[in-house]
């Protein structure tokens, strides 16, 4: 298969991104209009929105958080989509950004617009998945729940967290155990994803464990870890 066309991205930063911080060398890239594609990240995607002609480009990219990319464009009964995706660059709480970006697609998106989604973070040296547009995407709809059961056992007295974490890694030959990464990642951001995807979805797999309750109180306080 022949490697995809390089596209030519116009970046559009609301501040407060999560996926290309101020430093992150993804930006150094970026070009002013024309370019193939618009990709929109930070907290104020709506007027990131309004600020550009969708139409222009093959492709638009919104950055997301937990949130559906269809609270941000219009849905149609399952008929919705267009030249505009959703994208988030995983990363765990605190820990640094990974190089996986979980592209985010509607049943009627185009074709031509997820082979410029795709192309133009591959061509920068990113992985790329895509996934349809669900609350959480892939990664964070897998691992949260296990981080939740994870923690409800030491609550439980299974194990200590040394051996839960050791037992994973000989028993699945993870590289990190679950406790390990939870630290890393601090507790307050597994509280803040699990609790949104529980909110948008009422599945009881994702309602935050009593640990991660606890460890965003003391966050609050700052007595956070």
């Amino acid at each position: 298969m022949a490697p995809a066309e390089r596209q030519s991205f116009q970046l559009i930063d609301t501040e407060d991104s999560l996926s290309f911080p101020p430093n992150d060398p993804f930006r150094d890239h970026s070009v002013d209009a024309p370019a193939d594609v618009a990709i929109i990240i930070g907290s104020d995607i709506a007027h990131g929105l309004a600020s550009i002609s969708t139409s222009g480009f093959t492709a638009v990219l919104l950055e997301l958080r937990s949130e559906c990319l269809g609270a941000h464009v219009s849905e149609d009964f399952g008929r919705e989509g267009s030249n505009i995706l959703g994208f988030n660059r995983f990363r765990l709480g605190d820990a640094p950004a990974s190089t996986l970006i979980e592209i985010v697609s509607q049943p009627a998106t185009t074709e031509k617009a997820k082979g410029a989604a795709g192309a133009v973070f591959e061509a920068a040296g990113f992985a790329t998945v895509f996934c349809k547009d669900s609350p959480g995407r892939i990664v964070d709809c897998l691992i949260r729940p296990y981080f939740n059961q994870a923690l409800t056992a030491l609550d439980d007295e299974l194990a200590d967290a040394e051996q839960l974490d050791r037992a994973l890694m000989l028993g699945l030959g993870y590289l990190r155990g679950p406790v390990a990464l939870l630290t890393e990642g601090g507790l307050h951001d597994h509280f803040r994803v699990s609790q949104s995807i529980y909110a948008a979805t009422g599945d009881t797999a994702y309602l935050p464990a009593r640990r991660a309750q606890t460890g965003v109180e003391r966050k609050r306080k700052g007595v956070y870890p």
